[in-house]
């Protein structure tokens, strides 16, 4: 099982690498967390293993957390850039987290059917998005 759920996290990590870096350090951010999304709903099983109860028995090593940890470093580095480039304000690990937990919550609503139809949920999806970025800009 320990394998099967750091594979699921060697795809996260895979899909939100392969996102390019654009000119627009905002638009790039929106795009890691779209690949977020598109790896959970092309790999429905890993993502179920990798943060739901479907598996019991295994608990993850620190090691292994660290490891699967890794599929966040191209979030935090797409936050580092929107920090430079004066769209977001703060501590980018701190808001790299907070980006993850509310892109998690959006694609663990999508999997259970609760944001309605696929188009009705790639909309709410990118609305999250969109309101994620208003709270990033410095006051």
């Amino acid at each position: 099982m320990r394998e099967v759920w750091l594979e699921g996290f060697r795809r996260l990590a895979d899909r939100m690498a392969a996102v390019p870096h654009t000119d627009n350090s905002l638009d790039d951010l929106a795009e890691l967390g779209r690949a977020y999304r598109g790896h959970a709903l092309d790999n429905r099983a890993f993502y179920e293993i990798m943060f739901g109860d479907a598996v019991t028995e295994y608990e993850p090593s620190e090691a292994d957390q660290a490891e699967a940890r890794r599929a966040l470093d191209a979030l935090v580095e797409g936050v580092r850039r929107c920090v430079a480039d004066g769209y977001a304000a703060g501590e980018p690990e701190e808001l790299a987290m907070a980006l993850w937990g509310l892109v998690h919550g959006m694609v663990s609503l999508e999997l259970r059917g609760l944001l309605g139809e696929p188009d009705d949920a790639a909309r709410r999806f990118d609305l999250a998005l969109l309101l994620s970025a208003l709270g990033m800009v410095p006051r």
